[in-house]
């Protein structure tokens, strides 16, 4: 398809993966062209979303983000095998928009168990109305969420299609993990401050190659006023939570509880902070805590372990959805069951203190866990703490690291050498995990900006960047746990 738009150079697009096109659907755009042409000028009211091209975020600093990445924005599978999905669809709409956007909505019931119902009272629903664009969250975020369909330029087939993946957790194709093999970008030609368009996700791609004609790609000169090639096209398939976001949600949780960490002053009724570790006593730091049964949670006859927490009135409530949800992803991999405090006396108390930090393993009665506002409130950095709280270590101590990382003392900051120390630990017959959520970064309390940290024998393994457990942290929860 040729478009002629004088005195812009020439355009040449590239088809959208599913195109029916009916009698309300007369335009030659694929769905990616249509949306971006019609979210070019979005003029952005206080009380709604930011977009970042079609995506809806709740502040800009959330954009970066890589929502959906394990099954808490997932909408559940009912009891027959299918996944109803309620919504509603604005009264503004025509008789003619609301017949495009009802076949966009039903053309998933052919090829899926996806089950579209208008809503009779469901919390949770699609509200599907005309804003100012065409936009769509990630995933499911508890109750009503807009998915927006501006009248002029977004009642389209492909573009309802298109917006509800987004709703249904998937992202554009050609921010893949895997994009760099298939396609290049030229951000020399971007649209400055679009950029973050064509930033990469860490996705879960369902075992399936690159796919240039997904409904989800990019076209090849999207944002380019100019009408200069940018790049090819796109899907997407990607991860991770919608109120975790910050310009900081690039650092793994190491970095980021290192950077929340790094100025900590402790006031006399606080424990000593080693790292993000919490202990009573400066004498006690060095000890070898829960090796044994007695700070592991206990289980219930019914086989699970429930965990009482309470959550400081001091979070908002966006803060609060984010910790419960590190809470709850321990639900759907292990036997721990997360529960709100009803008079027991052991607990979790979860506040805002000074720093991202927890005890190693239960306590006894209530037990400090601190996620700073300003830094610790994310997913990753929730499981994280959790984990200490549960009983585990940082990766990095364990008692066979010497085979896998070598610890660099000359670049570490005076002072923090503790912080590298080996425990005796109980590793839960598991080989060390670069990967585990537990793992300090390469960097971590360097005074020189060099590495304090190598892999080895490979110098060149990654390691630190972990943004949720690995399949080696749940192995070992659900080990220790007798899961």
């Amino acid at each position: 398809m040729v478009c002629d738009v004088a005195p812009l150079t020439r355009c040449v697009s590239l088809a959208s993966g599913i195109a029916v096109i009916s009698w309300a659907e007369q335009e030659t755009l694929s769905a990616s062209e249509r949306i971006e042409r019609v979210n070019r000028d979005i003029v952005r009211s206080p009380d709604e979303p930011y977009i970042e091209d079609d995506v809806a975020y709740d502040s800009e600093a959330a954009r970066n983000a890589d929502p959906c990445t394990s099954r808490y924005c997932k909408w559940p599978k009912s009891a027959d095998g299918n996944v109803y999905v309620a919504y509603t669809i604005s009264n503004e709409f025509s008789p003619r928009e609301v017949s495009v956007i009802e076949r966009g909505l039903q053309s998933f019931h052919d090829v899926s168990c996806l089950r579209f119902v208008k809503r009779y009272g469901q919390k949770d629903y699609l509200n599907i109305q005309s804003l100012d664009g065409c936009w769509s969250y990630i995933g499911r975020r508890d109750n009503g969420q807009n998915l927006s369909l501006k009248r002029s330029g977004c009642v389209y087939f492909d573009t309802v299609q298109h917006e509800v993946l987004h709703a249904l957790g998937f992202h554009h194709e050609q921010k893949r993990s895997d994009r760099d093999q298939y396609i290049r970008v030229v951000l020399e030609n971007v649209t400055p401050g679009k950029e973050h368009n064509f930033d990469k996700v860490n996705t879960l791609n369902q075992e399936t190659t690159y796919d240039y004609g997904s409904v989800m790609h990019y076209h090849k000169l999207f944002v380019d006023m100019k009408m200069k090639c940018i790049l090819g096209l796109v899907v997407l398939v990607a991860v991770s939570a919608w109120a975790e976001q910050e310009v900081v949600q690039t650092l793994s949780a190491s970095e980021r509880i290192e950077r929340v960490n790094r100025g900590i002053v402790r006031s006399p009724d606080e424990p000593y902070i080693e790292d993000d570790v919490a202990y009573d006593s400066e004498a006690e730091r060095n000890a070898d805590p829960c090796t044994s049964r007695y700070c592991k949670w206990p289980k219930s006859a019914d086989g699970n372990v429930y965990v009482a927490y309470t959550i400081s009135n001091e979070f908002s409530p966006r803060e609060v959805s984010v910790i419960e949800r590190g809470l709850e992803s321990f639900h759907d991999v292990s036997c721990l069951r997360f529960v709100k405090r009803y008079g027991q006396k052991d607990y979790l108390n979860i506040q805002s203190l000074d720093g991202c930090w927890s005890y190693v393993g239960r306590r006894g009665n209530g037990q400090n866990l601190s996620l700073k506002r300003s830094g610790c409130v994310y997913f990753d950095t929730v499981q994280h703490e959790v984990l200490h709280a549960l009983g585990f270590q940082h990766e990095q101590k364990r008692s066979d690291r010497d085979q896998y990382i070598r610890v660099l003392l000359e670049n570490v900051t005076p002072g923090k050498e503790h912080a590298f120390d080996k425990i005796n630990t109980l590793n839960q017959e598991t080989t060390y995990d670069y990967g585990s959520v537990m793992h300090y970064h390469k960097y971590a309390f360097s005074k020189n900006n060099q590495p304090t940290l190598v892999a080895i024998p490979d110098s060149s393994v990654e390691f630190g960047r972990a943004t949720e457990m690995s399949q080696k942290d749940i192995i070992r929860l659900n080990r220790l746990y007798q899961c």
